[in-house]
Formats: C-alpha cells, sequence, structure tokens
C-alpha cells in the first residue's frame, strides 16, 4: 500500500469519558451514557495529554442537547500542569462564549480550545463544564485531537 503524502504526520486522537464529579445526573440514550446537566449544573472532567503530543488541532466537549439552541451558554473552567507542576500551572475560564447546537439525538462537538491555550505533553487536566441555559445538555466525553 503506498503512502499518499509521507511528510505530514498523522493526527492522532485521544478520547476522555470519565467525568468525575458533577451536580448533574447520570442517564442513556440507547446504548450511550452520559451525564445530564441543567441550569447551572456542572460537569468535571479530568485526562493526560500524551507524550507524543506536540500541536493541538482541537480538543472538544462531545455532548447532546434536548433541543436545537443557537445560543447555548456553557461555561468553561480548566487547570492544568506536568509533572513536578502545581494543579493550576494553566488556569483559564470562558464565560463570555456561547454554541449554536443541534437538538435531538445529534451529537455536538464543542470547540474548548479557549481555555487550553498552553497545553504540553505530560500535563494532567482537569475541565468543568457548567450550563448556563434552560436546556438538558447531555455530557459524554471529551474529544482530543493533536499532531
Amino acid at each position: 500500500m503506498a503512502i499518499s503524502n509521507p511528510g505530514t504526520p498523522a493526527t492522532k486522537e485521544q478520547y476522555f469519558n470519565t467525568i468525575n464529579r458533577g451536580t448533574g445526573t447520570w442517564a442513556q440514550l440507547g446504548n450511550i451514557a452520559y451525564y445530564e446537566l441543567g441550569s447551572t449544573q456542572f460537569a468535571k472532567i479530568t485526562g493526560f495529554i500524551p507524550w507524543d503530543f506536540g500541536t493541538l488541532v482541537s480538543i472538544e466537549v462531545v455532548c447532546l442537547i434536548s433541543a436545537a439552541d443557537a445560543n447555548t451558554d456553557i461555561d468553561l473552567a480548566a487547570d492544568y500542569g506536568g509533572d513536578g507542576e502545581a494543579y493550576t500551572t494553566h488556569s483559564e475560564s470562558d464565560a463570555a462564549s456561547t454554541y449554536a447546537l443541534a437538538g435531538g439525538s445529534a451529537y455536538n462537538d464543542v470547540d474548548i480550545s479557549s481555555v487550553f491555550s498552553a497545553l504540553s505533553a505530560g500535563d494532567y487536566f482537569g475541565v468543568t463544564i457548567t450550563m448556563q441555559t434552560a436546556k438538558s445538555l447531555r455530557i459524554v466525553g471529551v474529544k482530543l485531537r493533536y499532531d
């Protein structure tokens, strides 16, 4: 099998589905487990950035919402750092952004890179996702893509 572009490194992906703590409730749609958030409820997800991480392509919260909403208000806060660093070496938040989300059974990948501006290989991270809109937000996990 021929390699079409041997000079370009492959984009890698990592998925984090462990939701450690929050004020919502566990539920499921079919065989998809999620953590459901109402207005002002939150979920926390933690993870580790792989050692072969070079540059961030994207980091997104994978979610579903009860009904389509062009201005879903989701607040984000993240802390991250590596071995030997304080867990708050990098501490960022975004309470200003809103997101256009498709409703029903459609997956939504919400860009959360605004709170990961200095992410590095070997960092441990925690991100808090807080729903501010009066709809039901269903958090499935976090998807990381990197080169």
